[in-house]
Formats: structure tokens, sequence, C-alpha cells
């Protein structure tokens, strides 16, 4: 009976006893508390911690720090990206602007110099041809009309 009593005794004041199992690098990976925590105490204080849990926490920073920066670098690229495929975007549709711009300056000087408009050409009705009354004056009429020749406003000039 007193090894019933006395056996918990001695199992309590092993454990006590007993070394704690340093930290891996997976384990400071999923702490961050403990990984920043291990990493100021080996900087302080390097004698009160173990020197494979300072390597450890060492390895693990050094590991986050890389899967950080290829996430930024994720980050930046679709970043970049998104903003090349709106420029893109932008420039065509300003092509597509400039393009309908220059057709409607085209087809304006073609129906400024011929006197009618392509789209009308093109549905197959003829040129409108302007009236007699509004023709250019006569060949024989040299001094054309006297009331285009007429000032409207103002003396009159000797």
């Amino acid at each position: 009976m007193k090894y019933v009593l006395a056996l918990p005794l001695v199992l309590a004041a092993l454990a006590a006893c007993s070394e704690k199992k340093p930290m891996t690098v997976v384990d400071f990976m999923e702490n961050e508390v403990a990984l920043y925590g291990t990493l100021s105490r080996c900087e302080s204080d390097p004698e009160s911690v173990d020197p494979r849990e300072c390597g450890s926490a060492r390895e693990a920073a050094q590991r986050l720090a890389v899967i950080e920066e290829r996430a930024l670098r994720k980050a930046r690229d679709e970043a970049f990206q998104a903003a090349r495929a709106e420029y893109r975007e932008r420039l065509d549709r300003e092509r597509a602007l400039r393009v309908a711009a220059e057709e409607a300056a085209k087809e304006a000087r073609l129906e400024a110099l011929t006197g009618s408009s392509a789209a009308g050409d093109e549905a197959g009705e003829e040129p409108i041809e302007p009236a007699d009354d509004e023709a250019s004056p006569r060949a024989d009429d040299p001094a054309g009309d006297p009331a285009e020749k007429a000032p409207v406003d103002g003396p009159e000039n000797p």
C-alpha cells in the first residue's frame, strides 16, 4: 500500500525535473507569439534560452519571411496585371474613338466636296443639285446679284 501512494509522488517529481522538449520550426511557424518571444529572448539574454530553440526560431522566421515575400510579390503581380489590362482597354477605347472620329471627318470632307453624303450615295439616292434660283451668277450677268454686293449695315464705301 505504501508503494501505491508513493508512485504518484515519484511521477510528479520526475515530471517536474524532466527537461521540456524544445519547440521545433513547425511549432514556431504555427505560433508567432512564441516565435517573436523566443527571438526576443535569444537577442536579449541568450543564456536563458535553449540554443536549439533559438536556431529553430530563426529558421521559422526566415521561412515565414519567404512565404510573406512570395505573397507580396504575387499580390503586386496581380495588381500590375490588372492595371495593365485596364490600360490596354483604355487604349483600345481611345483607338476606337479616334478611328470613328477620323471616319466621320473623312465623311464630312467628302460631303463638303461633293455636296452629298456618302450615306445618301450608298442608299441609292442621287446627290441633291442646287436649284436654278440658288445657282451661281449666270455667265450673261457678269455683275452677279447686286444684293450680295451691297453692305447690310454700315456706311457706303466710295
